[in-house]
Formats: structure tokens, sequence, C-alpha cells
């Protein structure tokens, strides 16, 4: 960052920042260091006459403005807010810097001005507490050196509030329990082998295992050939497979080519190939410059609530995409943050249905293009209501596994539904039934969103895909304990589900083919972190509302942005794949493998190179296991939305790869990540083997009872472990950490990160103090068998070796002993309450 301008100045300030809603125009504010790019304006106003504008067309390294410096006080924590829009571009960076007497730099705390998808007016805050040795601090916007050029955000209405330090945690604990506490137990609960509570991870992966399907159709004996295109068969076989009850389509040796997405909507199919060295599909759909088209639409087709209007364009430097229906836009995007390499756009059946009623309607496409260009298609389409029409994936895929998802009736819970039940309550007339399947939801409401600092967009507080076994009057019976808290007074409620069941693949080799004769990738372009080029911005393959699927044996090479993606799903299994790099690294949701949206779910023995974020769990992902896998180039992620009880079990994990890994081994969001919010409790990470360029572990917040236990640890430069807020009721034990540049303290927490045990670990490049708190206010609940050495070994030191090598297989294997006793877990929570 640059120095300070001279001119700013110290200034006490009675009651906060100064001039925080720009109503004084510039006072108070340092613009000196802006290059030009931000100035006060009417336009910028939130409330009141004025606000900040920050704007720029080109590349401004590190401009910023900065506000009067303010005293620190001691024993406060600070929580600064604002409002912010971003009109152009990406957002931009938000500090906290704190000075010491000297005026050098302790600590930036960092927020961010993200895109709202709307472009609307958007709340943020960032929390921090003072280091030692501060006495003065300032508020800065910087747009920093990874931002792109091209950009215009206003911001408005900052306000400080300094808030007294209190050690305590940021709500009651539930997740941290001793087998001894009968009355708190649940049949959510497992006691392990080494006196620990942990989650139940017994229902991962496809129920009763992955099945051997029988060969229903072989494409040999339809004349298939190597070197054959053959989308639309495989397509209309497994249509006929699945209508025949299920079955494995066999491919046989050879290469193929998917010219375009393959879709399955049945239920049952599998697709086998040969091994996947000797079946090769190869995904070579591609739009050409100067065309858009209406994607699996025919003309006068009959479109209902059920499926969507979906458009294609060339994504070379694609800046818009418009549907219209004469004059009047029904959806248009516009390059933005997260543009990624779009090349869709999509308005539900439903969404037109609403704007246009019933009856035949001209569409027209368009695609504009930074240099003028534009491509447009029209066609003629039926809107009618209705639940028929062909479901579409949220995320394109060569190859598309998707079942229908939630019916739109909402059926609100009665009764809460607490963590360990299996019985939820709704008013009569619910209309469910034994046997079907049900997404139970507890939406993000005010109550929790501000109990957990939670500011990102998602909408959803918890979630689960469950099936009914019963019902009796209001009571619904599902299948499998509860993992957390469905309230009332959230809205809690369930929607029918229509999964699609039981489909997979199996032992091929599929690769995205890179588009041939292309010309040279241009200049990258800032709203899209990459270069602009002609390959599509698709998944592998994709899966959306299933219900039980697998891949096994798979080799996934060169895909646009996913090697495999999985939302909305529920009892999936991955088993010895690899997934070989992908063409789109920057952006989000692009390079990750793991889980979205799912639940349950396994991956075990796989590879990856050079993707982002792998393994990763996000969106109210829960109870999902991966295990015996290696991930070249990625760090472990927590990535986004209130994940809980999911475990990373003997994975070796190197984080230093420049595909878009943060440097961290192991990384949660937090609160301060506005886009992707606080991290929810009780995730397990064991025996695993991590290596990272930053901290080890690297939580931002949100993080209830997580189980750190049995790995060894490896930093270039970082921490053991960091906590910034809202994170407490940890244990970790057992780890061997290795610091090659020393630390200290080497383990640093939050102020509210009581209840953190630390038993038996060793931890080299530890100089004292061990273990550090924000604030200097807070003690470890437990501190045991640690041992910390300055020094670090030439010879990495060897892995910790667990009594019970794999949590989930020990689980497994006292399968019968772990229903039982949480069968009975009600009835002894009853009689030790009763007792009390």
């Amino acid at each position: 960052m640059l120095a300070l301008a001279a001119t700013v100045q110290t200034t006490a300030m009675a009651d906060g920042l100064a001039n925080a809603d720009f109503e004084a125009g510039e006072a108070g504010w340092d613009f000196s260091a802006a290059q030009g790019t931000a100035r006060v304006s009417a336009e910028a106003a939130f409330a009141g006459w004025q606000g900040m504008r920050i704007e720029s067309t080109v590349r401004t390294p590190d401009a910023q403005v900065t506000s009067a410096r303010m005293p620190v006080e001691a024993g406060v924590a600070y929580r600064l807010s604002w409002q912010a829009r971003v009109r152009v571009g990406l957002g931009t960076n938000v500090y906290l810097r704190f000075h010491d007497a000297a005026g050098k730099v302790l600590h930036s705390e960092e927020g961010r001005i993200n895109n709202d998808k709307q472009g609307a007016w958007t709340p943020a805050h960032l929390n921090s507490i003072p280091p030692a040795g501060a006495t003065t601090m300032e508020v800065v916007m910087q747009r920093p050196n990874w931002r792109p050029a091209e950009y215009a955000v206003d911001v408005d209405n900052f306000a400080l509030v300094a808030t007294p330090l209190v050690a305590a945690a940021p709500w009651p604990g539930t997740y941290k329990l001793r087998p001894d506490e009968t009355a708190r137990l649940t049949a959510a609960d497992v006691p392990g082998p080494d006196g620990r509570i942990y989650p139940d991870f017994t229902w991962a992966g496809v129920p009763g295992g992955i099945p051997n399907l029988p060969v229903k159709k072989r494409l040999a004996d339809m004349g298939v050939r190597d070197g054959d295109s053959i989308a639309a068969l495989l397509e209309q076989t497994a249509s006929e497979v699945a209508a025949a009850g299920g079955g494995v389509i066999e491919l046989g040796a050879g290469t193929f080519y998917l010219d375009e997405p393959v879709m399955f909507f049945g239920d049952g199919v599998a697709i086998r190939g040969a091994g996947r060295d000797k079946t090769r599909l190869m995904f070579r759909y591609h739009v050409p410059y100067g065309e858009v088209r209406f994607f699996r639409l025919t003309a006068d087709q009959q479109i209902d609530q059920g499926s969507v209007i979906e458009i294609h364009a060339n994504p070379r430097d694609l800046v818009a995409l418009e549907l219209k229906v004469g004059g009047r836009s029904l959806s248009r995007k516009i390059r933005a943050d997260h543009w990624g390499n779009t090349f869709t756009l999509r308005i539900g059946g439903g969404q037109a249905l609403n704007l246009l009623g019933e009856g035949n309607h001209v569409f027209t496409a368009i695609a504009e293009y930074a240099n003028g260009d534009r491509a447009q298609a029209s066609m003629t389409l039926r809107i009618a209501k209705g639940q028929l029409g062909e479901p579409a994936p949220s995320q394109l895929g060569a190859l598309n596994f998707v079942g229908r998802g939630s019916l739109p009736e909402k059926k609100p819970l009665v009764a809460n539904g607490r963590r360990g039940d299996r019985t939820i309550r709704l008013a009569l007339g619910h209309g469910l039934k034994s046997g079907d399947k049900i997404s139970l939801v507890a939406p993000a409401s005010e109550r929790w969103r501000a109990i957990v600092g939670h500011t990102s967009h998602w909408q959803i507080q918890a979630q689960n895909l469950h099936e009914v076994v019963s019902v009796a009057g209001s009571e619904v019976t599902v299948n499998q304990p509860l993992r957390t808290e469905f309230l009332v007074e959230d809205g809690a409620h369930v929607t029918k589900f229509r999964a699609q069941s039981m489909g997979g693949v199996e032992s091929l080799h599929l690769e995205q083919v890179v588009v041939p004769g292309q010309p040279p990738p241009g200049p990258r372009i800032g709203h899209t972190l990459w270069h602009a080029i002609d390959d599509l911005w698709t998944t592998g393959i994709h899966t959306e509302n299933v219900w039980g699927f697998w891949m096994r044996d798979l080799t996934l090479r060169n895909v646009g942005r996913n090697s495999a993606y999985f939302l909305m799903s529920k009892h999936v299994e991955v088993r010895n794949c690899l997934f070989d790099e992908a063409i789109f690294k920057g952006g989000g949701g692009t390079g990750y493998v793991g889980f979205d949206r799912t639940w349950d779910s396994l991956m075990d023995g796989v590879e990856t190179r050079g993707m982002r974020h792998a393994p990763n769990v996000q969106w109210n992902a829960s109870g999902n296991v991966v295990r015996n896998s290696r991930f070249l180039g990625s760090d472990g992620q927590w990535h986004a939305g209130w994940t809980l009880e999911n475990l990373y079990e003997n994975n070796f994990i190197d984080a230093r790869g420049d595909g878009g890994s943060y440097g961290h081994g192991l990384y949660a969001s937090g609160p301060s990540s506005g886009v992707h919010g606080p991290q929810g409790p009780r995730n397990v990470v064991y025996n695993n083997d991590v290596v990272a360029r930053k901290d080890c572990l690297h939580m931002l917040g949100g993080n209830e009872a997580w189980l750190i236990l049995h790995n060894r640890l490896v930093t270039d430069q970082g921490r053991a472990v960091f906590a910034k807020e809202k994170s407490f009721d940890h244990v970790i034990a057992g780890n061997l950490f290795v610091l090659r540049r020393a630390q200290t303290p080497a383990i640093f927490l939050g102020v509210d990160s009581v209840g953190v045990e630390l038993v038996d670990n060793t931890i080299y490049g530890a100089l004292p103090p061990l273990v550090g708190f924000a604030g200097g206010l807070t003690t470890l609940a437990l501190d045991r068998g640690n041992n910390a050495k300055a020094d670090v070994p030439e010879r990495l030191p060897d892995r910790p070796q667990p009594a019970v090598p794999s949590l989930y297989q020990w689980q497994l294997d006292h399968l019968s002993k772990i229903r039982a006793w949480q069968e009975a877990a009600p009835e002894r929570a009853r009689a030790a309450k009763s007792s009390l």
C-alpha cells in the first residue's frame, strides 16, 4: 500500500467517524491518493444529499481515500458499517487500519464492497479488535491491485461503533458434547472411539452402496463405431432404458463425440465405458461467433412453469444477453462480477407466464459484443400453465442428470424441528405420504442473521432432503434425524421434492475439447477475471435434484468450469476419479470440487490437479465425507453458506497452487465475507496431511465446536490456527504443526473464542506465547500436553497416527450399535432431564 499523505492529521473524535455521510463534502477525508477516482456526489447518495462515488476506466493500483485518524480506545471492539452499490464492474475494499504511536501500520482489517446482482444498495460491515500497541485508526477505501479496471462504486452512511470487549460465546453452544451429558445427546450424535461425540457420517454415499445394474443397451449393437457423434443417441437410449426400469448403457471402447450437452431425466440409468484408458467422450459443443440460439427449443413448443427458456451465444468478449417479447425486455444480463465466460441466459416458464400470460408469443434473443456486434434470433413459443415441461440444470454440463426439484407450495412447520428429531409437525391437510421426498428449509431470518453475523445474499439458514417413512395426522416421520434446528419463528417449512434417482457414470474419460482455430486470446477482461475466448464455461458432469448418484473410475479432463458439480443432491458417491485441470480458473464458481447444496454424500479416492477450491463444501452442505484423496494445488474450503457436520479425512491437500487457491491449507469464510457468509458448527478435520503458503487453518467466523484431530499441517509462512470472530468451543487435539517461518503466537483466536481445547499438539516454529487472543481477555478451556518447539527440523516429522485411522470406517463398522444407541437416545435424554 502507498504511504499515507503527509497532510493526514490525527484528530480526536468525540462521537466516532467525522463526516461519515459525506454531507460536509470532502471534510474529514483525504483524497490525495485517490488518483482522480473518487469524488463526493449527489448521485452517490444513499440518504441525505451526498455520497462518495469511486470510479475509473483504467487500472488504478492502490488508489485510496482515507479518513482522518481517530484515537483507539482500550478494551473495545469496533464495528464499521456502510451502505454501498456497485454500478459498473467489481466492487472495492474497505479497511480499518490501525497504527502505533510512531505511525507504523500494525493491522488492516479488510471488508469488501461486493456486487449485488441488481446493482442495489446493500448494507455491509466489518468487525475488528485493535491489535496490541495500536493508538490510532482510520477508515480506508482502497482499490487493491488484484481488482480489475473499469468500475463505478457508490458508498455512503458509514458508522463506526465501539462496544466493550466481552470474552463470551457469541451464542449458547449446542454442539460441544461429552458422552456423560445424557440429557443433551440426541439421535444425531455418535459416541466415538476416543470418548468424543461426533456427527453421524454413516448416511454418506449411495444407500446400500453403488449397485451393479444389468446392461440393457450396448452402443455397438446400435451400429455405433469409434469416432461417431453420440449425444442424441445417448440421450434417446437413456430415456428408453429408464422407461424399461433402468439399467446400464454400455459404450464400449473407442473415442466418441458429444456435440451438444446430454440430459438424463429418467431414473436408474448408468453410463458405463470399458475403462478410462479405453472409452473417451470428447465434449465439443460450440456456438459460432455471430450466432445466438434457443437451447433445446423448437418453434411453437409449449413452455410451462416446470421448464425454462434458455438462449446461448458465443462468449468471446460478450457484454450482454437479452430476451425480449416485442419491445419488452423480459431479462437482460450485463457483464459484471462473477460473469466468468458466460454464454447463457434463461427465464423460467413461470416467470414468462406471469409476465406475458398464456398463449403464443414471439421471443427474440439478442447477444451484444464489446466491439458493437450483435447477434439476434426469434422463435414463437406457447406459454401454458403446468409442471410437466423439461427441467434444466442451473449449471450446464456435458452430462447432466436432472430431476424436477421442489414444488412451489410451502408447507410450514407448526412445531419446532429440533436437532435429533425424526418427526416434524405440519398442519393437517399437508398431503404427504410415505415414500415422498421433501426439502426441509429454515430461512435465513433476521433473528438468525443478527446472531451469526450473516450479511450474504443467501436466504437459507439450513436445508436438507429427507424421505417420508410414515405419516400420522400432522406428524411426519422422516428417514434420518435432523442435524440442526428448524424453527417455526424462522419460517421453517417443507416442500415436496421430485428427485431423479439412482443414476451413475462409470469407467470412462470425459474431456472438453478446446475450440480449434480460434484466434489468440486478447487482454484479460476485468469482469471475467480471465481472457475472453470461444471455449464454453461448462462443467463435466452435473447433477441437480437427484437422490442417489455415483461416479466411479473416471477421468474428467480440461473441463470449462467444474469437473463435477452437485446441486440439490442427496447420497452422491464419487470413487476413484481423476479431475485434471479446468480451462477457466478465475471468477466465482469455477475450479471447485466438492458439494454445493448437497447432503450425506461421499468422495473417496479422488485426485484433483489445478483446481481452485478442493475439497470444498458450500451453501448448507452437511453430512458429507471427503476421504482418502489428493488435492494438488487447491485449498480445502468451507466456502460459503453455513455448512455443518462435514468430514475431511485422510486427505493430502497442497494449497500452494497458483490457480486461484487462497493459499491457506484449510479456509472457512465468515461474517466479514459479505458474499459467502459464515460457516456453521461441528465440521471435522481428521487425520489429514496439509501443506500451505499461509495459515494452516484460517477461520473467519461462525464456527462452533469444530473438531481438528490428528492432522499434520505445514505452512511456509503462516500461523497454525487463526480464528477471527464467532468461533468457539473447538477441540484441537493430537495435531502436528510445522511453521517454517516462526510465528508468535502460532495460534491466534478471537475474543469470543471461548471453550477452545488445545490438547497433545506438537508445534514446530512456535515462539512464545503459543496462543494469543484478540483483546487479551480470553483463555483456553483446556491446555494440556502441548509441545511447542522454536526450531523447525530439516526432515519433516512423521504424521500423527491416531488409534483409529478412519472415523468414517469406524462408524460403518459399528453401525448396528450406533443405530441402537440412537434409537434409545430420546428416552435416555428424557430420563436424564426428569432426574435433574
